[in-house]
């Protein structure tokens, strides 16, 4: 999945539960708009969480973990679902801000490589590089 499309996914899932109250713990939604982090993701792809958090969805999960103290044992949505619980709502915030975060950073990066390699294909870089 392309790194664009996580940031999206996340930006608007953290967006769902910007407001203490649309923060849940220990469920996927109440149906007037709260949502658990987990919940978040499913209602950014699907617009509800009655469907199966599979795909997409799991590697956002996955990015969301990355950021996470390691679990032993727990899978990546399991780690999410634990911290949700576990945590303040502005830990959670914080959580998604990490992650969206370092995203963006690895976007940055790729593009200059992408770049960088073009620059290099079309030999222009070693002007750059005298620069």
């Amino acid at each position: 999945m392309d790194i664009i499309q996580k940031i999206e996914i996340l930006s608007n899932a953290r967006q769902r539960i910007s407001k203490p109250e649309n923060f849940l713990q220990c469920q996927l939604d109440n149906n007037r708009g709260g949502y658990c982090s987990v919940g978040a993701v499913m209602a950014a792809i699907h617009g509800d969480t009655k469907h199966n958090l599979s795909g997409i969805g799991t590697e956002c999960c996955v990015e969301l973990s990355k950021d996470l103290p390691s679990t032993v044992g727990r899978s990546s949505i399991g780690m999410v679902i634990l911290y949700n619980n576990s945590h303040s709502h502005a830990e959670v915030l914080a959580m998604f801000d990490t992650t969206i975060k370092r995203l963006k950073r690895e976007l940055v990066i790729e593009n200059l490589k992408e770049a960088k390699v073009t620059l290099e294909t079309e030999g222009e870089w070693k002007v750059l590089e005298s620069v």
